[in-house]
């Protein structure tokens, strides 16, 4: 009978487990083109329709590759850095940030947020009173993911512009909140 309950104390663990890493579970997405044509797809933006920066810098550190759209009120952004630590400290402004905001009770709605030594995400649908992180409605995620930070939200709760926000991040294969 020991052996049963620690066996199946054991297989609870592991599906525990397993349900908690699957809600991070996304890829790094290294290549632009993949980002670009999921905007063409998910939301009907076009590549020149975007904002494209090579061999730049942001926070003052070096990226390979950045892209910003916006369309009806939804931002998405693309930057991979030269390096994994870059993309990590650039993501961790906005964790450190998001924590602050749960600590100090300014963040009404829904949310999954994790991060790892090399990857991270943040998931929310609802608002933020934040002066460090949002003061609005927001619906989205940011991750990273060894050298590559995403972003896709919106600061509304109109149902048109979280659908955009939605579609785009299943195309990429990415949880959405």
């Amino acid at each position: 009978m020991k052996k049963f309950k620690s066996l199946i104390a054991g297989a609870m663990v592991g599906v525990m487990m397993l349900s908690f890493v699957g809600c991070a579970n996304f890829k790094a997405i290294d290549d632009e083109d993949v980002f670009i044509d999921a905007l063409d797809k998910a939301v009907g933006i076009d590549e020149d329709e975007c904002s494209i920066y090579k061999d730049s810098t942001t926070n003052g550190d070096d990226t390979e590759y950045e892209i910003y759209a916006y369309n009806d009120g939804c931002s998405y952004i693309y930057i991979r850095f030269e390096d994994d630590e870059d993309a990590m400290d650039y993501f961790e402004d906005f964790y450190d940030d998001f924590q602050d905001a749960k600590e100090d009770k300014d963040i009404e709605g829904s949310y999954r947020c994790g991060i790892t030594k090399s990857s991270g995400y943040i998931l929310i649908n609802g608002e933020s009173k934040s002066d460090d992180f949002f003061d609005d409605e927001i619906y989205g995620g940011f991750f990273v993911k060894d050298n590559v930070f995403i972003a896709a939200y919106t600061l509304s709760d109109k149902k048109s512009k979280t659908e955009d926000i939605a579609k785009f991040l299943k195309e990429l294969g990415y949880p959405k909140p």
